[in-house]
C-alpha cells in the first residue's frame, strides 16, 4: 500500500504540469511555447554601393563615374561618401557626399597631374554599416594621340565538338580630344592554324574612336597570337591577345573484338591532356542491344588524364556497336566499339558439333576393337586337356 501511495504521489505532480500547460496553450493559441526553435530573424536593414564605368580612360574630354547607393532590407538612412585615392598625384571628389532615404546617386570626378593608371576607393558609411567600391583610371601621355587595349587580352579555352574553336574579343580605341586623324586597324597571327578577322570596324573617322570585335578561330591545341596594330597619321599602337586553346586525346585498345557467348571482351580507353587541359571528363554508353551487357571501369576522368575499361558480356550471337562518348564542357568525343558474339566453338566446330564428333569417333572405336576382338576369339585353336590338338571333325582316327 505504501509503494502505491509513493507512486501516486510522483505521478501527481507531472499531471499538474501538463494540465496547466494544455489550459494555457488553448487558452493564449499564439503563445510560442518553444521560444528557442520557432524564433526567425529578418534580416536587417543595409545598403549597397557600385559605381559606373568602374573603368575610365581619361583622353581628356573629363569623364565621370556614377556612383549608385540601392537599399537593402527595407534601409532608409543616410549614407555619408568619401573618397581616398592611391597617389597624390591623383585627386577625386564627389557631389554629394551624402545620399539620404537609403538610396541615390552621386558623381566621382577625377583628374591628375601626371600620366599613369589610378584608383579611387569610395566608400559609404552608415553607422556601423559600411561598403566600398573602386574605380580605375588612366590617363594617357599628351602625345600618344590614342589609346588602344583589347578585353579580353588572354583567353583560355577548349576546342568544340567540330575540332574548332571560335572566341571573341573586344578592341576598342579611344582617341584623345587634341588628336584629329583617322584610325585605321590591321590585324596577323602566329600560326596557319589560327585565323583571325575584325568585324565591324578596321577604320575609325578622325575624332570619333569606337571598339570592334576580333574573332578567332583554331583548328588544334595550342598557344596562339593575335596583334592588332592602329595606325593613325604617324602614330601606330598595337594590341595583342592570347589565346591558350586546350583539348584532351583518346587512344583505345581493340574497337572491334569476337567473343564467345557468355564471356567477358575488354578493351581500354586512354585519356591525355593537350596543352595544359585540366577539365573533368565524363563517359557514357549507348546504342548497345539488351543481350549485350556493357559497362566501364569508371565514368569520370578527373583532370582529363587516366585509363577507363570497357566491359562488354554477350548471351546471343550477333554484331553490336557499342559507342561510348566523352564529354568536357562543350568538348564531346565518340568512340564506337563492334562486338561479334559467337557461339564457343573448339577446332572450328560449335559446341554440339564438336561433341557430337567426339561420340561418333568413340563409338567407332568401341566397335572396332570389338570386333578385333570378337575376330581373335574365333581364330584361336582349342586345347584339349591331354595337351593336344583336338582331331579335326569329318576324320576317323588311325588305327596300328
Amino acid at each position: 500500500m505504501d509503494r502505491r501511495m509513493g507512486k501516486l504521489a510522483l505521478l501527481v505532480p507531472i499531471m499538474v504540469v501538463i494540465v496547466v500547460g494544455v489550459s494555457c496553450f488553448y487558452a493564449n493559441p499564439s503563445t510560442n511555447i518553444f521560444p528557442e526553435s520557432a524564433t526567425q530573424t529578418s534580416p536587417s536593414p543595409d545598403f549597397s554601393i557600385t559605381a559606373s564605368p568602374n573603368n575610365i580612360i581619361q583622353n581628356g574630354a573629363n569623364f565621370n563615374s556614377q556612383i549608385q547607393v540601392s537599399s537593402l532590407n527595407g534601409f532608409t538612412g543616410t549614407v555619408d561618401l568619401s573618397v581616398t585615392t592611391n597617389s597624390t598625384n591623383f585627386s577625386c571628389s564627389l557631389s554629394p557626399k551624402s545620399i539620404s532615404g537609403g538610396s541615390g546617386n552621386s558623381y566621382l570626378s577625377c583628374n591628375s597631374s601626371a600620366s599613369g593608371t589610378y584608383l579611387a576607393t569610395v566608400t559609404g558609411t552608415n553607422g556601423t554599416l559600411s561598403h566600398s567600391t573602386m574605380v580605375t583610371e588612366y590617363y594617357p601621355p599628351p602625345n600618344v594621340g590614342f589609346v588602344t587595349w583589347a578585353t579580353p587580352a588572354n583567353i583560355t579555352d577548349t576546342v568544340d565538338d567540330s575540332g574548332y574553336v571560335t572566341r571573341l574579343s573586344d578592341v576598342a580605341v579611344v582617341p584623345l580630344v587634341t588628336f584629329q586623324s583617322g584610325v585605321s586597324l590591321t590585324l596577323s597571327t602566329n600560326s596557319t592554324n589560327f585565323a583571325c578577322y575584325l568585324t565591324p570596324n578596321t577604320y575609325f573617322p578622325a575624332g570619333t574612336g569606337g571598339d570592334t570585335g576580333l574573332w578567332c578561330t583554331a583548328d588544334a591545341a595550342g598557344n596562339y597570337l593575335a596583334n592588332v596594330t592602329a595606325q593613325g597619321g604617324t602614330i601606330s599602337h598595337s594590341v595583342t591577345v592570347t589565346y591558350h586553346i586546350q583539348d584532351f586525346i583518346l587512344a583505345t585498345g581493340p574497337q572491334s573484338l569476337t567473343i564467345d557467348t557468355g564471356s567477358t571482351g575488354t578493351t581500354t580507353i586512354t585519356f591525355s591532356p593537350l596543352n595544359g587541359f585540366n577539365m573533368n571528363v565524363t563517359l557514357s554508353l549507348s546504342n548497345y542491344s539488351p543481350t549485350l551487357f556493357c559497362s566501364l571501369s569508371q565514368t569520370s576522368i578527373v583532370g582529363g588524364s587516366g585509363t577507363a575499361t570497357l566491359s562488354c558480356n554477350g548471351t546471343t550471337p550477333g554484331n553490336y556497336v557499342v559507342s561510348v562518348t566523352t564529354t568536357a564542357g562543350h568538348r564531346t568525343q565518340t568512340l564506337a566499339f563492334s562486338y561479334n558474339v559467337q557461339n564457343p566453338s573448339i577446332l572450328g566446330l560449335s559446341l554440339a558439333e564438336f561433341y557430337s564428333a567426339i561420340v561418333i569417333v568413340t563409338a567407332a572405336v568401341l566397335v572396332a576393337a570389338f570386333l578385333l576382338l570378337w575376330r581373335g576369339r574365333l581364330g584361336k585353336p582349342n586345347i584339349n586337356k591331354q595337351g593336344g590338338s583336338a582331331p579335326q571333325q569329318g576324320h576317323e582316327p588311325s588305327h596300328f
